[in-house]
């Protein structure tokens, strides 16, 4: 995947973050650093896949969609004895 991310062109003043799409339909989160050091400056980077963080969201959402109904019944139900 390095192959895929593009060297980026901005210039970051403090911390920040941006995303880049890859051919597999994930995308990558990329946190960007610059550091001095010895009266020089480099731009750390460490990306990570969002695969395994849009997969937990959707186990999430679908928990919720099936586990809301399930309480306010239950909930609905017991508040009639």
């Amino acid at each position: 995947m390095p192959a895929e991310v593009p060297v980026w062109n901005g210039t970051p003043v403090k911390k920040g973050a941006y995303q880049v799409p890859t051919s597999s339909g994930s995308g990558l989160l990329i946190a960007t650093q610059k550091v001095r050091v010895r009266n020089e400056s480099f731009l750390v980077e460490v990306g990570a896949s969002l695969a395994g963080s849009e997969r937990l969201l959707h186990r999430l959402l679908v928990t919720c969609w099936l586990g809301l109904p399930a309480v306010l019944g239950i909930v609905i139900l017991g508040a009639g004895c």
